[in-house]
């Protein structure tokens, strides 16, 4: 049975699916990806213009697009509050720290 990103298997419990939420990045530095499908031909050092022509591409108007990456400007403190209170060592709490930050100055 699978719910919202959550497997339930018979005999070994529940298992959330969270391929997508984890940073390959850090713990294999080789895997440069950023995305498992491309956008404009692109997985990796995407830019802010990769992802409004995207948008534009969805039909959406300038304002849609612009009102996204401000609700995601607005959610930076949110995130890097998640990072800090998470189970992660203190190591990788800043290497996600630093990843944050880096996809913000080239996206947002």
């Amino acid at each position: 049975m699978v719910w919202s990103s959550v497997v339930v298997l018979p005999r070994e419990g529940i298992r959330a699916v969270a391929g997508d939420l984890l940073n390959v990045c850090i713990v294999n530095p080789d895997d440069t990806e950023e995305l498992a499908l491309s956008i404009a031909g692109k997985k990796k050092k995407l830019t802010k213009k990769h992802i409004i022509d995207f948008g534009l591409g969805l039909d959406l108007t300038n304002k849609q697009i612009n009102r996204v990456f401000d609700r995601f400007a607005g959610l930076k403190t949110e995130a890097q509050n998640l990072i800090n209170h998470s189970l992660l060592s203190d190591s990788m709490k800043q290497a996600y720290l630093n990843l944050l930050q880096e996809r913000y100055e080239r996206l947002i």
